[in-house]
């Protein structure tokens, strides 16, 4: 499953029509990555290792999205998206803020917070 996320999101084109590299971590290999993560996408069941992904968010200054409802009750994801008739985002504010992430103000008037 994490490797067609990697081949999905490999084929997209960033801004400016820049490529997107993505990589495969484990939690595991999370937990000492040094390299830099501009994004960490959580696959379902990654919430079983909340306190992993807290700490390197919290380490490389990242955000981390899901679609998985669970992680927000274990407060490892800044953004859930949900996509059913409509789109649903939902901010987890304290653990943007402790990763330092920072969002348009057009933004904020979209996503509901948690």
């Amino acid at each position: 499953m994490a490797m067609e996320a990697v081949k999905a999101i490999n084929a997209m084109r960033g801004p400016k029509n820049r490529s997107i590299q993505a990589v495969a971590l484990s939690t595991y290999d999370l937990s000492g990555f040094a390299g830099h993560l501009d994004l960490i996408v959580l696959l379902p069941g990654a919430s079983k290792h909340a306190e992993i992904i807290q700490g390197a968010m919290r380490r490389l200054r990242v955000v981390s999205i899901s679609d998985d409802p669970y992680c927000l009750p274990t407060n490892c994801c800044v953004l859930l998206v949900q996509a059913g008739r409509r789109v649903d985002i939902t901010l987890n504010s304290a653990l943007a803020d402790a990763v330092g992430a920072h969002f348009s103000l057009v933004f904020m008037m979209v996503v509901k917070r948690k």
